[in-house]
Parts: C-alpha cells; sequence; structure tokens
C-alpha cells in the first residue's frame, strides 16, 4: 500500500510538471520581408518585415544593411532606410527574436539602387533599357519622372 501511495504521488508530480512547467517556447517565424527593390540614390525607402509567433510573445528586431543609413527608431517591424548616394546591390536583413530570445530567424532582401543617369536635352523624359538589373527582362523599360529644367555649359577654354 505504501509502495503505491508513493508511486501515485511520483506520477502526480510528474504529471503536474510535463503539463505546467515544459512548455517550449517556438520560434517567430518571418511571412514576409517587404520593399521597393530598385530605387534611386539618397530614396527613403520604407521595409517592413511581417512575422509571427505562435506563442504570441513579443518580438524584437534587429536590422542590419550593407549599406546605407536606417532612420531612427530601428527596433520595429517597419523602418525607414536611406539608400547611399552609390549605384549597386545592397542587403537589408531583419532578424527577429522573442522576448524569450531563444532563438533568431533572419529574412534578407537586396535593394538595387540604380546609376546616377542624366538626359541630355532639356524637355527630354529620362528613360533607359536596363539589362543589368535583376527581375527586369531585356525588353523592359525603366522609366523615371524626371525632366530637365535647364542646363549650364562650361567653356573649356
Amino acid at each position: 500500500m505504501k509502495k503505491g501511495l508513493i508511486l501515485l504521488t511520483a506520477t502526480l508530480i510528474i504529471g503536474g510538471v510535463w503539463l505546467t512547467g515544459c512548455t517550449s517556447n517556438e520560434p517567430p517565424v518571418i511571412d514576409s520581408l517587404t520593399a521597393d527593390t530598385l530605387v534611386t540614390q539618397g530614396k527613403m525607402v520604407a521595409i517592413t518585415c511581417t512575422a509571427t509567433d505562435a506563442d504570441e510573445d513579443d518580438l524584437i528586431y534587429i536590422w542590419e544593411a550593407t549599406g546605407g543609413d536606417f532612420e531612427d527608431p530601428t527596433d520595429e517591424s517597419e523602418i525607414v532606410w536611406e539608400a547611399p548616394y552609390e549605384a549597386g546591390s545592397f542587403t537589408i536583413t531583419c532578424n527577429v527574436t522573442d522576448d524569450e530570445e531563444e532563438d533568431q530567424v533572419s529574412s534578407s532582401i537586396t535593394i538595387t539602387v540604380a546609376a546616377d543617369y542624366f538626359p541630355r536635352d532639356i524637355g527630354y523624359k529620362w528613360f533607359y533599357l536596363d539589362d543589368f538589373i535583376n527581375g527586369l527582362g531585356n525588353d523592359d523599360t525603366l522609366h523615371f519622372d524626371a525632366e530637365i529644367v535647364g542646363v549650364e555649359t562650361v567653356d573649356e577654354d
């Protein structure tokens, strides 16, 4: 009888710990990372990281970039990135963890900053055929709504 009581007590303790104290923390999941992926130099770009947590824990966002600058605050799910004044491709990474800080997940997006092209004559619209930017085919034309309003010439004499 005494052995049965000890076994019952041990079973209840183990069962209670299992039901209440052994819950595992699920890591967050990044559902999407969105932004304009082709921008001009110096442009302010809104970037949104949509993440969820099965445990409904508070999420912590940490952003990284291979160039350009972030506007404050940088610990939110949506941030503003200022494109650098140089052409190239830049990787923006969003790292997300929950307030348990056990697991971190990451997602990255590449943003291409276009070169600084200028049309030659007043009144012409600026456009160029893009063969080097990913996602556009050879028949796609990239248009910018820019118009020259004046030209200054330099006498080289």
